[in-house]
């Protein structure tokens, strides 16, 4: 009974920086779900390039306090590097059966990304 008492003090004791911060949210997401489309790699790389450029903002102005060394940021920087490459998609492609496939360097990119968000992801929390 008191943890639940508690749990709802906590609610209500939190709802103007919960309002704050979800009115904040969806200013800065507005624009990235509004042009979002289904038909595109490229607007899942955009909705994730926002999402990490919003955590690497929070490690290097030291929102977060449990690191120091930079580490987080440097790792999420990579990964903002690569996927500006396959945002900008300027790869050469060939046909493969019904459709285009990207040769190498696109597909080394998207590797890339994907080994360095599977090694370090749950090392970037605060």
């Amino acid at each position: 009974m008191k943890y639940r008492i508690y749990r709802i003090w906590h609610f209500i004791r939190y709802i103007p920086h919960n309002i704050r911060i979800g009115i904040k949210n969806l200013i800065i997401w507005f624009p990235i779900i509004w042009n979002d489309r289904w038909w595109d790699y490229a607007f899942l790389l955009l909705i994730l390039r926002k999402k990490l450029q919003l955590m690497e903002d929070g490690f290097r102005n030291k929102a977060a306090c449990l690191h120091e060394d930079g580490r987080h940021e440097d790792q999420i920087e990579q990964c903002l590097l690569v996927l500006d490459r396959l945002i900008e998609d300027d790869y050469e492609y060939f046909k493969y059966g019904g459709g285009l496939k990207p040769k190498g360097p696109a597909q080394i990119d998207v590797d890339r990304l994907c080994s360095i968000i599977q090694k370090y992801l749950l090392m970037w929390w605060d």
